[in-house]
């Protein structure tokens, strides 16, 4: 099958000209029956691979709980409002309460990005009260002034800053 003006650039026989033509043809065709399914089973592992529990969180309000990603993700947006740095992960130790499923906040790691002129210590000690006060409000002041004193800020990379 053969279509007019296509193909080769009005018979110039460029390299754009075949490229624009391939796209255009994969694009009617579009994928076969294989390659539909070999990529779900690759979404599908993927998705496995990167799907994990979530653990529900003690707060200071019985019956209540918040996930370890909620809150995550809560704190992580926070410090990156307040301190305009990049955070790569937060991590939050639990262990076992005698409450039930929930579990209790032990400990909260703080992966950052810093700039090379930032000083490290206000820049950590301005993280720590971020989380602090974050925690505050998601589960509560109690248990943010529990785990106060381990929240742990780790310099993962260094980078130049505009201006």
């Amino acid at each position: 099958m053969t279509q007019q003006g296509t193909g080769t650039q009005q018979g110039t026989g460029t390299q754009q000209g075949t490229e624009e033509w391939l796209l255009a043809a994969s694009a009617q065709l579009g994928p076969t029956p294989e390659e539909s399914e070999s990529v779900g089973r690759r979404v599908r592992a993927a998705t496995r691979r990167f799907a994990r529990a979530r653990v529900p969180l003690m707060t200071d309000v019985s019956g209540i709980a918040v996930t370890d990603l909620v809150a995550g993700q809560i704190a992580a947006d926070a410090v990156r409002a307040v301190t305009r740095r990049e955070v790569s992960a937060v991590r939050i130790g639990t262990a076992p309460s005698p409450a039930g499923t929930a579990r209790r906040i032990t400990d909260i790691g703080v992966d950052l990005a810093v700039g090379y002129r930032d000083d490290i210590s206000a820049m950590a000690e301005l993280v720590r009260e971020t989380v602090r006060l974050t925690l505050g409000e998601v589960v509560g002041p109690v248990t943010a002034d529990e785990v106060a004193t381990r929240i742990d800020v780790r310099v993962v990379d260094l980078v130049e800053l505009p201006g």
